[in-house]
C-alpha cells in the first residue's frame, strides 16, 4: 500500500502534468481564435484549472487531516514500527475428543439444516463475535495506514505481555487485568458497566438490549495505549468495534491522544449496525468542542438520552461470549468468575523468547 506522502507525491505530479496540458491547449486556442473567443477560452480553461486545483487541495487536507488524527488517537500504533497486537479467547470441545460439528446445507423447502459434518483435530476455536469485533479492528488499522505487525494472541496464554499496543476484544482474564491495573474510567461488574468517577452502573432494560464498551486507557508502565472492546453479550463486542470504524475521526478530533469511554447501546434484533451511544466520559474539553462541531455534532446526534440503571433482572444477566451455535465448546467463565488478576509481580516487561510454541 502506498504512503501517504507517496500518495501526495503523485497528486503533485498530476497537477503539474494537467497544468502543463492546459497551457498548450490554451496556447493553441488562443492562436487559432479571434479575439473575443480567445477570452472566452482563457476563462473557461482558467475555471476549470481552478476547480481542478480546488478539488485536489481539499483532498489532500483531508488525507493529512485523517492521517494526523490517526497518529494522536492510535498514538504507538499508527506511526511506529514496533508490533501491534490483537487479543482474543480461545475455547475448547466440551466432551474434550478434538471434534467439533458444523450443519451441513439443508435443500428442503424448510431449509432447516438436521445433518452435521464432523471436523477431528481442530484444537482451538473462537465465537463468532470475537471473529467479526477482529476483523473490524483490522479494518480500521487499515484506514490508519497499519497492515503490517499485527499479531493475534491469545488472552490466556500471553496474559501477562504488557510492552506492545494492544487491543483486548471480549471479557476476559486480559481484560479484567487491564482494568484492575490502570486507570479506567469504567469496569466490569456482575451487574453492569459501571462509570468509576460516578459510580454510576449502566444495565442492559431489556432482554433484547445489548451494551458495548469502546475503551482507551494508558499502560503506564510503558506509555503504551490499551483499547477495550468489550460487549455485554456477543453482539455488543461487535457493536463496540463498529462503533470504532464508524466514529474514529470524530473520536480522534474530540480527544487526541487522552483516554477515554464510550458506552454503546443496541437491540440484538436490528442488529449491531443500528447503534446508539449510551454514554461518554470524560465530556470532551470545550475548546474542542468549539475547534470541531461537526464532530462534537456527529457524537451528539447519536446519543441516547437516559439515566443509569439499577440491576437488571437476573435471567437478563447472561455472559458476554456466546459461542456458535455449530461449536460445541467448553463453558466460559461468567463475569462473576472472572474476578482475580495475575499478581503485579508477574506482569513483566517483555515477552520470554523461549517460551514454549502453542501445539499445531
Amino acid at each position: 500500500m502506498l504512503s501517504w506522502l507517496a500518495i501526495v507525491f503523485f497528486l503533485a505530479i498530476g497537477i503539474v502534468i494537467g497544468a502543463s496540458v492546459s497551457w498548450l491547449v490554451l496556447n493553441r486556442l488562443i492562436l487559432e481564435s479571434s479575439g473575443a473567443l480567445s477570452q472566452i477560452y482563457i476563462g473557461a480553461i482558467a475555471g476549470f484549472g481552478a476547480t481542478i486545483a480546488v478539488l485536489v487541495a481539499v483532498a489532500i487536507s483531508r488525507l493529512v487531516r485523517d492521517r494526523s488524527a490517526a497518529g494522536s488517537l492510535f498514538n504507538g500504533i499508527a506511526n511506529s514500527s514496533e508490533g501491534c497486537q490483537i487479543y482474543i479467547i480461545r475455547m475448547k470441545d466440551a466432551q474434550k475428543s478434538g471434534k467439533y460439528i458444523t450443519p451441513i446445507p439443508d435443500y428442503s423447502p424448510s431449509g432447516d439444516s438436521t445433518k452435521y459434518e464432523g471436523r477431528q483435530l481442530t484444537p482451538w476455536v473462537t465465537s463468532t463475535a470475537e471473529a467479526e469485533a477482529m476483523s473490524l479492528i483490522y479494518n480500521v488499522l487499515g484506514r490508519i495506514g497499519r497492515t503490517e505487525k499485527i499479531e493475534l494472541m491469545y488472552a490466556d496464554k500471553d496474559y501477562n505481555l504488557w510492552d506492545a499496543p494492544m487491543f483486548l476484544v471480549g471479557g476476559n482474564w486480559k481484560t479484567k487485568s487491564a482494568m484492575n491495573t490502570f486507570d479506567p474510567y469504567v469496569c466490569t461488574e456482575s451487574e453492569g458497566f459501571k462509570l468509576i468517577p460516578t459510580g454510576e452502573l449502566f444495565s442492559p432494560t431489556t432482554k433484547d438490549e445489548d451494551l458495548g464498551l469502546l475503551q482507551k486507557i494508558n499502560n503506564q508502565m510503558h506509555d503504551q495505549p490499551v483499547w477495550i472492546i468489550q460487549g455485554w453479550r456477543g453482539n455488543g463486542t461487535v457493536g463496540a468495534a463498529y462503533a470504532l470504524v464508524r466514529w474514529w475521526r470524530y473520536l480522534a478530533k474530540l480527544y487526541g491522544k487522552k483516554p477515554f469511554s464510550l458506552l454503546i447501546t443496541m437491540d440484538d434484533k436490528a442488529g449491531w449496525q443500528q447503534l446508539k451511544i449510551r454514554m461518554i466520559y470524560p465530556t470532551p474539553k470545550w475548546y474542542c468542542r468549539i475547534l470541531h462541531p461537526i464532530a462534537w455534532r456527529e457524537i451528539e446526534m447519536n446519543r441516547e438520552s437516559r439515566q443509569a440503571t439499577s440491576t437488571p433482572p437476573d435471567s437478563m444477566i447472561t455472559n458476554d461470549r456466546t459461542p456458535p451455535a455449530s461449536v460445541e465448546a467448553s463453558p466460559i467463565p461468567t463475569k462473576t468468575s472472572v474476578t482475580a488478576q495475575p499478581p503485579k509481580s508477574t506482569l513483566r516487561p517483555h515477552r520470554d523468547s523461549t517460551a514454549e510454541k502453542e501445539e499445531s
